[in-house]
């Protein structure tokens, strides 16, 4: 009668166990997402190499996005002296220092600080051929009068001690500090430069403005002419 009863109950326990069992592997199998819901989503699939390909091709490139190309040119126009003009200038300043009864060497550059026309006066000095014409490079190149290095306000920061000093080093040694360089501008442009040595600073300046001024009046006479 005891085992019976005690069969009955082993019997209940392990039937019980069976069914938590069942129960708990029910439960694991369940798919993780419930596609049916409308708050739970399967995740997206990976797009091909193709559609990729056609998304990047619809969209319009980062220089076209920030650069607008449409109207733009692959050259830029930049005036300069013409031979014309620079013969002009240096008959101006040859009759100039004819007046001051002194020979001079006078040099035309453009605006590209290229040679475009020389003169070398019979008595000029021949060590002053490089000068005249180094005064006009840095005239042109740099835009302001070469005797702003050395007699202006701003001539101090190019002496010893001053934040430029040293700049008649640069260029090869070519960027002239003496006065005698002017620039030509024509129009608000400077599209050229005289340069003029064998005198002193201001003689060199003086028979150099000469030039200058003869360009604005040839212009003057010219209006609408290709300087």
């Amino acid at each position: 009668m005891r085992r019976t009863s005690a069969c009955t109950c082993n019997l209940s326990m392990h039937t019980a166990r069976s069914a938590l069992l069942l129960q708990s592997t029910s439960t694991i199998s369940k798919p993780i997402y419930n596609f049916s819901s409308s708050t739970c989503q399967p995740p997206p699939l990976r797009p091909t190499r193709e559609a990729r390909s056609s998304a990047l091709s619809d969209r319009p490139s980062i220089a076209t996005d920030l650069v607008n190309t449409e109207n733009m040119s692959a050259t830029n126009s930049l005036p300069t002296l013409s031979l014309e003009a620079a013969k002009v200038a240096a008959e101006a300043a040859q009759e100039k220092a004819k007046q001051m009864g002194i020979d001079f060497n006078i040099a035309l550059v453009d605006s590209t600080t290229h040679l475009l026309h020389f003169i070398r006066m019979p008595a000029a000095k021949l060590t002053s051929i490089q000068t005249a014409i180094d005064k006009a490079f840095t005239a042109a190149g740099h835009r302001v009068p070469t005797s702003t290095y050395t007699n202006s306000p701003a001539a101090k920061n190019f002496q010893p001690g001053g934040p430029a000093y040293g700049i008649h080093n640069t260029n090869g040694g070519r960027f002239c500090i003496v006065g005698g360089g002017l620039p030509i501008e024509v129009d608000g442009r400077i599209v050229g430069a005289i340069g003029v040595s064998t005198g002193t600073p201001g003689q060199d300046e003086e028979v150099a403005k000469a030039g200058v001024e003869a360009v604005g009046r040839w212009k003057g006479r010219r209006e609408g002419a290709k300087l």
